[in-house]
């Protein structure tokens, strides 16, 4: 059932990513934090190689529930934008600082904890023109009352605000960056 949903999504995601002017340059089954079935894309402009980001749903996610594909097809117009930059995965901080944003497990997943949150793993670079060596592993959480407000504990639907609760975390000094793993 899952590659039915999956097939499903993919094609819609297809549809989706040309109306907003990309390319799905691959597409290919994943899992999530838990393990659970997704559906990773890497989306490109058309005839241009090189730059390419990384969109990744869960495997039953809906883009027919009200609100949601017009949640993906708006992240979509914005990749396309950022695709047009040298470094479409880099942002800076109020302070001044390039962080790129990797090797996110989107979605986000309850927190094994017993906390009452949901979080999302991911790493956090500072860019300095050549191979970036300081890092951080990161752990972002949403509360279940932010979530009430959140469309979808999806990558284009929560990672704009991560990325800017990362980058405000930064600029406080209350994150650390490392050489080792």
């Amino acid at each position: 059932m899952a590659t039915e949903t999956t097939a499903g999504l993919d094609e819609q995601v297809r549809v989706a990513a040309e109306a907003a002017g990309l390319a799905v340059l691959r597409a290919e089954p994943g899992t999530d934090f838990a393990g659970r079935p997704t559906l990773r894309m890497s989306l490109g402009l058309p005839g241009q190689s090189g730059r390419q980001m990384l969109l990744e749903l869960d495997a039953e996610f809906r883009m027919d529930r009200p609100g949601l594909a017009e949640g993906v097809e708006g992240y979509l117009k914005e990749t396309s934008t950022r695709l047009r930059n040298p470094r479409p995965d880099c942002s800076l901080t109020l302070g001044g600082l390039p962080l790129s944003f990797g090797k996110f497990a989107w979605p986000f997943h309850q927190s094994t904890s017993g906390a009452d949150t949901s979080i999302v793993h991911g790493e956090v670079r500072l860019e300095t023109g050549e191979e970036s060596v300081l890092h951080a592993k990161v752990s972002a959480s949403m509360t279940v009352t932010f979530r009430e407000v959140v469309a979808a504990p999806e990558q284009p639907f929560a990672e704009s605000f991560i990325y800017n609760a990362i980058r405000k975390t930064m600029d406080q000094g209350q994150l650390e960056l490392v050489k080792s793993g």
